[in-house]
C-alpha cells in the first residue's frame, strides 16, 4: 500500500507542477530554467528528480521509495511524449501552441496580456532580432514559441535579398 501511495502522490505532485508551470507563462518558465531552451516538462522533471535524488542520498527516503518515485516520474514523461507524438490534441494540452503577439507591425494585445508582455518587453524582444522601434511594419508576425523565445516573420518585402532575387532585381533573363 505504501507504493502505490507513493505513486499517486508523484502523479499528483506531477501534474500539479505541470499546470503551475503550463499557466506560469512560457517566459517565465524559461527564465526560472536558465538556458532558454527547455520545456516546462524538462524543468518540472528536473526539479522533482533532482529533489528525489537528494532525499535519497542524504537517506531521508529508502532506495526502494526512490525508485518508485522516480520509475513513476520518468513512466509518465515517456508515456507523455510517445501520446504528444501521436496526436496534436495531447500535444497542444502538454506544450501548449506558439502565441502570436505582433501582426503586421501591430502588437497584438490579447497574446502579449496571455504571455505577460508589456510594450517594452515586446521592444525589447524585437530589439534582440536587430528590429527596432521604427522597423516594426516589417513584422508580419511575432510568435512566443512553446519554449519561451519570440519567433519573428518578416513581411516579404523586408526579407534580405537573396540570389534568386538577383534577376528581378537587376531585370536580367533567367
Amino acid at each position: 500500500m505504501e507504493f502505490e501511495r507513493l505513486v499517486l502522490r508523484t502523479l499528483f505532485t506531477y501534474l500539479v507542477l505541470h499546470q503551475l508551470f503550463r499557466y506560469a507563462g512560457k517566459r517565465t518558465v524559461t527564465s526560472i530554467g536558465g538556458v532558454g531552451r527547455q520545456s516546462g516538462i524538462e524543468l518540472m522533471l528536473a526539479l522533482l528528480v533532482g529533489d528525489l535524488i537528494d532525499d535519497f542520498l542524504w537517506a531521508e527516503v529508502p532506495a526502494s521509495q526512490f525508485v518508485v518515485a522516480a520509475g513513476t516520474l520518468v513512466l509518465l514523461h515517456v508515456g507523455l511524449a510517445l501520446l504528444r507524438a501521436r496526436g496534436t490534441l495531447v500535444w497542444r494540452t502538454v506544450q501548449g501552441v506558439p502565441v502570436p503577439i505582433v501582426a503586421r507591425g501591430e502588437p497584438i494585445a490579447a497574446g502579449m496580456r496571455g504571455e505577460r508582455i508589456n510594450r517594452e518587453d515586446l521592444g525589447a524582444l524585437l530589439r534582440a532580432h536587430g528590429i527596432g522601434p521604427d522597423r516594426w511594419k516589417e513584422v508580419r508576425a511575432g510568435y512566443v514559441e512553446t519554449k519561451g523565445p519570440l519567433s519573428v516573420l518578416l513581411e516579404r518585402w523586408a526579407q534580405p535579398a537573396t540570389r534568386s532575387d538577383l534577376p528581378r532585381v537587376t531585370g536580367a533573363r533567367g
